[in-house]
């Protein structure tokens, strides 16, 4: 499956909720796909789910995605741990996982996430509070070859503050 296909997918499952994209080809295709309002595109690397994590603590009633690339949630892994923290159930963090920073260069400089479990970092901050929706290589090479990670929030009865 190419990024194309997956942001089509993403397109036909959102509903009225507030995105935040990070940094690169994912945000230029959600724009074209379906440019709507609340939506913020190209948001700086390592700040789509920070932003985010802020939105869903700000607004509880509200579900918040953020859609962020591997090399961008590399960039801000702490994050996680303040996610765990207070374990907001209207969050959605989205990873699409290719193993290249997309938005630079020519998409030859590797993330590091092949050697980096993404969803084990995700568990760690918290145990058992994220799970992983999809851990699966999706099918495709060149031009975009885009295996997909998706972590969704579990609703929780009590969160630590």
């Amino acid at each position: 499956m190419q990024r194309a296909e997956l942001v089509s997918l993403f397109v036909e499952l959102r509903t009225s909720e507030p995105v935040i994209v990070g940094p690169g080809l994912t945000s230029g295709a959600l724009y074209q796909a379906d440019d709507r309002p609340p939506t913020i595109y190209n948001m700086d690397m390592g700040y789509a789910t920070a932003i985010c994590l802020g939105l869903a603590l700000a607004v509880p009633g509200e579900r918040v995605v953020a859609l962020e690339g591997d090399g961008s949630m590399l960039a801000n892994l702490g994050v996680l741990s303040t996610i765990g923290r207070y374990a907001p159930a209207n969050l959605v963090v989205v990873v699409l996982h290719n193993g290249v920073y997309g938005s630079c260069g020519d998409g030859r400089v590797e993330t590091g996430a092949a050697t980096t479990d993404l969803v084990g970092v995700a568990r760690g901050p918290a145990p058992g509070s994220w799970w992983p929706r999809s851990k699966r290589p999706i099918a495709g090479r060149a031009p975009d070859p885009c295996p997909v990670t998706t972590w969704w929030r579990r609703r929780s009865s009590s969160s630590a503050r």
